[in-house]
């Protein structure tokens, strides 16, 4: 019983599939609407920034183990979006520190990486959580670790406030030091 019936529908919808397809050039454009039916976007342009930033950074490291010192740093760093919320970059920083006699400067590279929830609706202020490792020349490695607080001063510009806690490989020993750091960071449009 079911077969006839099958039949039937198909040889009732036959004569509108034996009507021919209209003639397509190959030289025809798509129109439009056929254009975005067949490519459409992976992700709006607005969720993911193509480029993310790049900041200056002064920071003051106060030594706490195993004794007192005081080194100061000037940075730049450049970062690359991979979502809305992590960035990955390297910095450059020039190193102000206290040697065995008199103080010194060093270069120091690190690569960044970078988690920050972008502000809600209406609130300016974001948290950014950061880490970096990198080398100090004529030293040895070094380790960062930081939270702070960023607001937006401008529509593409940040102010952040950062504390972090650092660790420098010297030769002979590891030092420990609590930092305060202040960033200026410009955020590439969309």
């Amino acid at each position: 019983m079911r077969i006839p019936t099958c039949l039937a529908l198909l040889l009732a919808s036959a004569p509108a599939l034996s009507q021919p397809l209209p003639p397509v050039s190959p030289a025809q454009p798509l129109s439009a609407v056929s254009q975005a039916q067949a490519q459409p976007p992976l992700v709006p342009p607005s969720t993911f920034p193509s480029w993310a930033s790049w900041s200056l950074q002064l920071e003051s490291a106060e030594g706490v183990a195993p004794g007192k010192f005081q080194n100061t740093l000037l940075a730049a760093h450049v970062d690359y979006a991979f979502s809305s919320r992590i960035d990955l970059g390297g910095y450059l920083a020039v190193a102000n520190l206290k040697g065995k006699d008199r103080r010194v400067n060093a270069l120091m590279p690190c690569a960044l990486l970078s988690y920050e929830n972008p502000p809600s609706p209406g609130h300016s202020v974001s948290f950014p959580i950061q880490f970096a490792t990198g080398y100090l020349a004529g030293n040895g490695p070094v380790a960062r670790l930081s939270a702070g607080l960023a607001w937006a001063v401008g529509r593409r510009t940040d102010l952040i406030v950062d504390l972090a806690t650092m660790a420098w490989v010297t030769r002979d020993q590891m030092l420990l030091s609590m930092d305060l750091a202040l960033e200026l960071r410009f955020r590439a449009g969309d």
